[in-house]
């Protein structure tokens, strides 16, 4: 006899959580949305999802939950505040939330879903808009185990890499760790660049034999692929970066852990920020060291 797929449902309609939510209702389960904007509720609810006009009644019609949200206030909100995830929410229900926010956060929601029975699973994902669309985005998963394992078929619906990393938590610790990375990635990559064509280096020469050697990576296949083009169209917008570091900054004053090039990364994205570019893509923090060397990179026009 086949299993009845849960119903789920989806809290967090953004440029991530949107194309989530899609492909979940291309693999035919039954949602439940719901976004602080009309608009991506509206195009789904055409598809034959069911509108929610609150978290709570989202939890009310679902035995899971997910939640794609942009900061850790907004995660306690939506899942602790007045109509909440967790007064709708009944025992027994699991709680998917994917958001880059700090582990202590997380930590406490799960605490507080725990006295009613509802499960937290720990889930950022990572891989941008594309992966999201394709759905091939890398999950790292904290949590009971066995709520893991009741919640793989939906994950693989959302996600082609899924890790189970231990206990609530951890998924935070290791997603912030792979976007400090790519910051500093990122700013190496630029700062070559400016420093190549200072040089006289052809732009489009230099991406190529940078794609060629030891200077490749994910970021440069991505990311900066995109730069060369002068698409800075936010696949990660610079704010949510900026946002990551900060977190990762606050978690490592409390853990007493020197984060010098990630302070330098955080100041580059602050010094972005400030020239009115947090909602181009992450790597418009190139134009920060374009004004701080008096190089103008010759970008195709996005």
């Amino acid at each position: 006899m086949k299993r009845r797929k849960e119903k789920v449902g989806f809290i967090g309609l953004g440029n991530v959580g949107k194309p989530m939510a899609m492909n979940l209702i291309k693999k035919s389960y039954q949602l439940t949305v719901y976004d602080i904007r009309p608009e991506p509720i509206d195009e789904l609810a055409k598809r034959g999802v069911r509108p929610a006009k609150s978290p709570k009644e989202v939890a009310e019609n679902s035995d899971i939950i997910i939640t794609s949200l942009p900061r850790p206030s907004d995660v306690e909100l939506v899942i602790l505040g007045i109509n909440g995830v967790l007064e709708g929410a009944r025992e027994g229900c699991i709680i998917i939330e994917t958001s880059t926010i700090d582990p202590s956060t997380i930590r406490k929601v799960a605490e507080e879903a725990k006295k009613k029975g509802v499960h937290v699973l720990d889930a950022p994902i990572s891989g941008g808009v594309n992966a999201a669309e394709k759905g091939t985005l890398t999950i790292m998963v904290g949590g009971e185990k066995q709520a893991f394992e009741k919640c793989r078929s939906i994950l693989k619906a959302i996600g082609k890499e899924i890790f189970y990393v231990g206990d609530v938590g951890m998924g935070k610790v290791y997603k912030i760790a792979t976007n400090i990375s790519a910051s500093i990635n990122t700013l190496g990559a630029c700062e070559a660049i400016i420093w190549a064509v200072a040089a006289k280096a052809d732009l489009k020469t230099l991406y190529e034999i940078m794609r060629k050697s030891s200077a490749n990576s994910w970021v440069l296949e991505t990311a900066i692929s995109r730069l060369i083009k002068g698409d800075f169209k936010p696949s990660f917008a610079l704010r949510w970066m900026r946002k990551d570091l900060e977190l990762a900054l606050n978690v490592a004053a409390g853990l007493g852990v020197p984060m010098q090039l990630t302070s330098l990364a955080y100041n580059l994205f602050t010094a972005a920020k400030a020239l009115g570019l947090e909602n181009e893509n992450n790597t418009a923090v190139i134009k920060v060291l374009e004004k701080i060397s008096g190089i103008t990179l010759p970008l195709e026009q996005g």
